[in-house]
């Protein structure tokens, strides 16, 4: 990565692909009312993911991410899940693992705990966003259970960029690199997005936090 970034690509599974068509709420009784049927349309969506990330494989691109989040926001449960929404990380998975120099993660939101287990088994290079407000597991517990096998990257307050003063958005930024930092395969990204009426200070309080103290020795 060296000091100049990389550029990464955001890809649609399967699940997600159906649930923006149908709407969550009407999807999650089709799942119900006409698991045949969905199980055949996911087969679709899975060719047509499969080849987006194909797509990707051949790109110059050296990251990408799979926005598995439309499906922790249904909270099905771990065995709805495993049986529905897995599949698409799997799949997708199996594409990366075979080309050198690429990596794929997840985007996550909201309650993950119970899903973290599977998701770390598929292999994926890293899982993002662990929100403080609305997840389920702490940084530092990530950490600890999954950080020697999978890249966690977020958990910074977007809130506090937001709402914070100066001395709290460096606060915050030291607080995810205490709980993520140690022993590395940590990035410190925000959890889920910047808001839109972020404050600049605080926004570049935060960068020059990790300049200063979130390097990893060379």
């Amino acid at each position: 990565m060296g000091e100049d970034g990389i550029a990464s690509v955001g890809l649609t599974p399967a699940f997600t692909a159906l649930a923006e068509r149908r709407g969550m709420e009407q999807f999650l009784l089709d799942l119900y009312d006409y698991p045949d049927l969905i199980s055949e349309l996911l087969e679709v969506e899975r060719q047509v993911m499969e080849k987006h990330v194909e797509a990707f494989v051949s790109s110059p691109a050296e990251v990408a991410w799979l926005d598995i989040c439309w499906a922790m926001g249904a909270d099905m449960g771990p065995k709805n899940f495993e049986k529905w929404a897995l599949p698409d990380v799997v799949r997708a998975m199996e594409k990366v693992r075979e080309a050198k120099g690429k990596y794929l993660g997840l985007y996550t939101l909201g309650r993950i705990r119970r899903l973290l287990p599977m998701l770390v088994e598929t292999g994926v290079h890293f899982i993002e966003t662990f929100e403080p407000n609305q997840g389920d597991i702490s940084l530092a517990e990530a950490k600890r259970l999954y950080g020697d096998r999978v890249c966690i990257m977020g958990n910074y307050n977007c809130l506090v960029l937001a709402f914070g003063t100066v001395e709290d958005a460096r606060e915050e930024a030291r607080r995810c690199l205490r709980e993520g930092m140690d022993g590395g395969g940590y990035i410190m990204v925000t959890a889920d997005e910047v808001p839109a009426d972020a404050k600049w200070e605080n926004l570049k309080a935060m960068v020059e936090t990790v300049e200063e103290e979130g390097r990893y020795a060379r």
